[in-house]
């Protein structure tokens, strides 16, 4: 939206979703402490992920690609299930998050979300 010159609906858009999560960090942090802030700032995250991609449809007519959406979608939902699973078995933290991020970088790298060879070249040219 930035380069499109809608900077300030952009400004909006991240004002209104502060404000929401403003709201719910008051009404989730004193029943569930710092879980109910996770739960606040990814609602948040989501809600200005739909509205910017929702504007940006309607107002440049750009279409979303679905098949992008669904595996950003499952691609969080492999990451929650991983993360639950290890968190069940007590692993430590570090492990954890390597095997968060094993998972996650082969899932995006097997359905070409991310290209290794194009990795590569950015790296060569620098």
């Amino acid at each position: 939206m930035t380069a499109t010159g809608l900077i300030v609906a952009f400004c909006y858009l991240n004002v209104s979703v502060v404000v929401v999560n403003v709201i719910m960090n008051i009404l989730l942090i004193p029943r569930y402490g710092a879980f109910g802030c996770c739960i606040s700032a990814l609602c948040s995250q989501f809600l200005l992920g739909i509205a910017t991609m929702t504007f940006v449809h309607k107002k440049l007519n750009i279409v979303i690609d679905r098949r992008s959406l669904l595996l950003y979608l499952l691609n969080g939902l492999l990451l929650f299930a991983v993360i639950a699973s290890l968190l069940k078995v007590s692993v430590s933290p570090w492990s954890l998050l390597a095997g968060a991020a094993l998972i996650t970088s082969v899932f995006m790298w097997a359905t070409k979300m991310i290209s290794l060879n194009k990795w590569f070249d950015i790296l060569k040219k620098q």
